[in-house]
Order: C-alpha cells, then structure tokens, then sequence
C-alpha cells in the first residue's frame, strides 16, 4: 500500500466514524426528548387522574371554581373512607380540598371547617371561625402535587368542572422546553 492509498482509507474510515456519531447523538437526542415529554405527561395525568376521582365524590352543592382555583367539598376521612350518618345513611361532608396554582405548580390544601356538615355548601359561604373569604384568600401554602406548569384553567360548564393543565420542561440538546397540554373533566354528585 502506497501513503496515498492509506491516506484515502484513514479519510474515509474518520468520515464513517463522523457519520456514525452523528446518527447516535441524533437518536440518543430524540429519545431523550420523548422520555421527557413521556415523563411530563404520566405526572400530569396521576394528577389529574386524583383531581377527577376527588371531583366525582364531590358535592355539586360544595364546589367553587374560580380560573385558578378549584375546591371540592369531601366527605372522605383521613382513611379515605365515606361514612353515612343518620337515619337514611346521609353523607357527612369532611373537609374542603383546594386545588390552585401557585408560582408555577399546582398545590391541593385541605380546608376543615369546624365540624363535618350533612348539607353541603360552598367555602366562600363557610365561615371557620374568622369571618367569610372569597377562594382566593386561602390560595397558600399546601402540598405541591405538579411543578413546572406554565397555565392552570379551571372552569365550570353546567354541572361538569373542566382542568386544564399546561407544562413545559427543558429537553437535551433543544433551545425550546418540550410543552404538553391536558385537558380532563369530571361532574361532581347531585347531592
């Protein structure tokens, strides 16, 4: 083999190896974008899966919706578990649970007023002790359930509660953040 002939083979063997690499960091680009978005959306739905199941055992009688706040009158004990009272096993309504986005994340509070009540009502028509609020006054503080939200939307249309939930989080080897958007709706009971 002459230098020439050697010269040609180093050449196109470094040109292979390039191309070889390319094509890797381009899937390995790819798949990291979709195990992103995959992520993004199974946090979104566990927790909007748990906001439909919340409002499906919820009063329609309790129930407030404000554009970013939503709350939920419960009659589940901290077990989890219903418990009918009375004569004609009525449910007993627990605690209050506020759904609301704060800086960015979507936080669950439990709201308790100050006994369980069997005729259910709103919480801005509850008073706990200090007087009346609207929903937004108790929008502090709770349990972060979602981060990375960049819009949050509750609505009410008729008896049914819409949530919206948009998010976005930054994905290897892009500029712009992957976003994915979730729609999910449920109709509280008619108490």
């Amino acid at each position: 083999m002459t230098l020439v002939e050697v010269s040609v083979s180093c050449a196109a063997l470094l040109l292979l190896m390039a191309l070889t690499v390319m094509i890797l960091r381009t899937a390995l680009t790819g798949w990291a974008r979709v195990d992103v978005q995959q992520d993004l959306v199974q946090e979104m739905q566990v927790v909007g899966g748990t906001w439909v199941r919340e409002v499906l055992a919820g009063s329609q009688a309790g129930l407030s919706v404000a554009p970013q706040a939503c709350s939920l009158l419960s009659a589940r004990d901290d077990t989890h578990q219903e418990e009918p009272s009375g004569l004609y096993g009525e449910l007993l309504w627990r605690r209050y649970r506020l759904y609301f986005l704060d800086s960015g994340q979507l936080r669950r509070l439990n709201v308790d007023p100050t006994a369980p009540t069997a005729s259910p009502s709103p919480l801005e028509r509850v008073d706990l002790g200090a007087g009346r609020f609207p929903l937004d006054h108790y929008c502090t503080g709770g349990k972060t359930l979602l981060r990375g939200l960049t819009r949050v939307e509750f609505r009410r249309q008729g008896a049914v509660v819409h949530l919206l939930l948009e998010g976005s989080r930054a994905a290897y080897g892009r500029s712009q953040p992957q976003a994915v958007e979730l729609h999910f709706s449920g109709e509280p009971r008619n108490d």
